[in-house]
């Protein structure tokens, strides 16, 4: 009887080392291995029958450890490359910040975290540093993203250290794209009445008292002056506007109002404008001058221009 209770006292032993190993219980009174409190993550416990949280002791700097419950060291593991840990007791490493890498593991510093190099930012796993890619650059050590080369520009080049690998699209074309990589982004020709410098993100329009035929202009020199008997009161024209019968204006006029009657003849400069809708699918602008003859006799010259202007 006596060997035979010896036997069930071993036993429970035995089931005692195995469930407190990692655990502790710093309370009176329990009868159930569920009573006893676990390691917290970042800890392990090798003693058995451990009666406080003292006996749980800390993952080293450098290392951390997600198990609750430990009963051994080698739960904690060494921070991987790109993450480093200062303190004790860590369940996870901290990762390098953006810009910055490291190659090292069970790094216990934030120091080990080195500055990416310009052209180059860090890789999302912090233990690399990437080139930037086409149409981007970085111009400082450390930089946490690239910077896309302006509307107008472009670069095919990787690893960008400087702004000046964005090439401004050629006079005459434009590009609305940022961070473009090719000189096909600057496809598109300026359209007439209007013109693009180099490196334009948009086309610019002809002034007021200019006009344009040509498409692919580099600059306003190609707007052309609207001659004598001529105006341009909008900006971006294909073509000037005539003066009515009977009248003149000067040299790049920019209103109907600088259209005034030649000598001997008297009227309302600028005319009346008539807007009238034709019902064959067809808009009509007619403009109508008013010119009275000095004479003796007055008569009544009326000037009427009709231009369709769309279906």
């Amino acid at each position: 009887m006596l060997i035979h209770l010896h036997r069930i006292e071993v036993f429970y032993v035995l089931t005692l080392l195995h469930i407190s190993t990692g655990k502790y219980l710093d309370t009176p009174g329990n009868d159930a291995p569920s009573d006893c409190v676990s390691c917290g993550a970042g800890t392990f416990s090798t003693v058995t029958g451990a009666t406080a949280s003292e006996t749980c002791q800390k993952c080293t700097e450098g290392t951390f450890s997600v198990q609750t419950g430990a009963f051994s060291v080698a739960t904690c593991s060494n921070c991987e490359p790109g993450k480093y840990m200062e303190s004790t007791s860590a369940s996870a490493c901290n990762l390098c910040l953006a810009g910055k890498f490291s190659t090292a593991t069970g790094a216990n510093s934030v120091t080990v975290c080195t500055a990416c190099d310009a052209g180059t930012t860090s890789h999302a796993s912090g233990t690399m540093c990437a080139p930037c890619v086409s149409g981007k650059y970085a111009t400082s050590s450390g930089s946490t993203t690239c910077t896309p080369c302006p509307a107008g520009t472009y670069s095919p080049s990787r690893g960008a250290s400087m702004s000046s690998v964005c090439l401004s699209c050629a006079a005459g074309k434009f590009s609305a794209t940022v961070g473009s990589t090719s000189a096909d982004a600057c496809g598109s020709s300026c359209p007439v009445g209007s013109y693009a410098n180099p490196g334009s993100a948009a086309c610019q329009l002809c002034p007021a008292g200019k006009f344009s035929t040509g498409v692919g202009n580099s600059d306003v020199l190609g707007c052309v002056d609207c001659e004598a008997g001529k105006y341009a009161a909008s900006e971006g024209n294909a073509a000037c506007d005539t003066c009515p019968s009977n009248s003149n204006s000067p040299l790049q006029s920019t209103a109907s109002t600088a259209c005034e009657c030649n000598a001997g003849w008297t009227g309302l400069n600028s005319g009346i404008y008539v807007h009238i809708c034709m019902y064959i699918h067809t808009y009509a602008h007619v403009q109508i001058y008013i010119c009275k003859f000095v004479r003796v006799h007055i008569y009544i010259c009326i000037h009427v221009c009709i231009k369709v202007c769309g279906i």
